[in-house]
Parts: structure tokens; C-alpha cells; sequence
């Protein structure tokens, strides 16, 4: 577990789904504390960053804020990245309910040398479900300041591992480790998953 931690980011604006995903209902847990008590089993530091840490309070991570409002997650990455006390650092989205264990202790394995694990499924990446160094900081503020908030907009800038489909089926046969809740619609193809 040493050198590294998991990241969450919260801190979106939940506009499509009308709450606050990180405390959807998934088996009468929510799955902001599914992932903190998945993720222990990774990392001693979970940090979440988040908008409103009143709300996580009673949750066992470093809450913080993001240090650059109103940038999205390159902001949240960013901030995360700042606070960890960790080089490598697993990044995932607060309404990534599967994220699993294995394939996450996978791809820290593939991070020495590189500054970004991420998978590509389908053709697309998974920025979101990825593994980032504090060698990101730099590049993705300079991204920031350039007004690019494009989460793979300081990809070019540093050293990037793809990870193909083939490589991650082997460690997890489920594709829903990549599923993520924006909609009603798909909160209730979750609960069926």
C-alpha cells in the first residue's frame, strides 16, 4: 500500500440527476462509502474532493475542496493530486459504483515509469477510472491556465500507458467496472446490474 493512494472526485454538480451521486442507494449503501471501503483494501489515503464537505464528514477519508473552482474534474484531479501524499494516485469518479480491487492493484502495477495509466474500452478512454502521478500537477496546470478543461488535455505532456480491453478482461470479466451514473435511467440500470 505504500506510495499510493486513491483519489475520489465529488465535487460535480449532479445536474442531470437532480442529487448528489456520491450518496445514491446502491444494496442500502451509499456508494460514496461502497468505494471508500473498497478502496481501503488498495490504499491507506482516500482523499475526496469535494464542493460541500459538510456532507462527508461522518465518512473515513481526507475530505478536501477544490483548490481552483468551477474547472471540472481536470480541477478535482488537479487539487487531489496537490493534497496526496502518494506519487501514484488511482482517480475515480464518484458514481463508479464496481470499481474493483484487483483491477485497480493491476494498474498500479503498470504505473512505474509512466505518469497516466488509463483503459480504453470500446475505442474510449476512461480518464475517470485511471491511475495519475504527481508528475500531472504541472501539465494540467498549465492546461488551466491555458483555459483547456479537457480532462485529456495535458495527456501530450506527459508519459501515457494505454490499457487495451484484451489486458484489463483479464483481470475483471465484468465491462461495469467502467459504468457510471448520470441519469435516473441510469441509477435503475445500476440497481439491476
Amino acid at each position: 500500500m505504500e506510495n499510493k493512494s486513491v483519489i475520489i472526485l465529488a465535487g460535480g454538480k449532479s445536474s442531470r440527476m437532480g442529487q448528489n451521486k456520491a450518496f445514491l442507494m446502491i444494496n442500502n449503501i451509499p456508494i460514496i462509502e461502497q468505494l471508500v471501503s473498497n478502496m481501503k483494501l488498495v490504499a491507506e489515503e482516500i482523499i475526496i474532493v469535494c464542493n460541500e464537505p459538510e456532507l462527508y464528514q461522518d465518512i473515513n477519508a481526507k475530505i478536501i475542496t477544490d483548490e481552483i473552482k468551477g474547472k471540472g474534474p481536470l480541477g478535482g484531479i488537479y487539487t487531489g493530486l496537490k493534497a496526496s501524499r502518494s506519487w501514484l494516485n488511482f482517480i475515480v469518479a464518484c458514481d463508479m459504483p464496481f470499481v474493483e480491487t484487483n483491477l485497480v492493484n493491476y494498474m498500479f502495477k503498470e504505473a512505474p515509469n509512466f505518469d497516466v495509466v488509463v483503459p480504453k474500452i470500446n475505442g474510449y478512454l476512461e480518464p475517470l477510472h485511471a491511475i495519475y502521478s504527481k508528475g500531472c500537477i504541472e501539465p494540467i496546470e498549465n492546461c488551466i491556465k491555458r483555459g483547456n478543461f479537457k480532462l485529456v488535455a495535458f495527456y501530450p505532456e506527459v508519459r501515457v500507458k494505454y490499457l487495451t480491453e484484451e489486458k484489463l478482461l483479464d483481470f475483471t470479466s465484468h465491462r461495469k467496472v467502467f459504468y457510471n451514473i448520470n441519469t435516473q435511467e441510469d441509477f435503475k440500470k445500476a440497481l439491476n446490474l
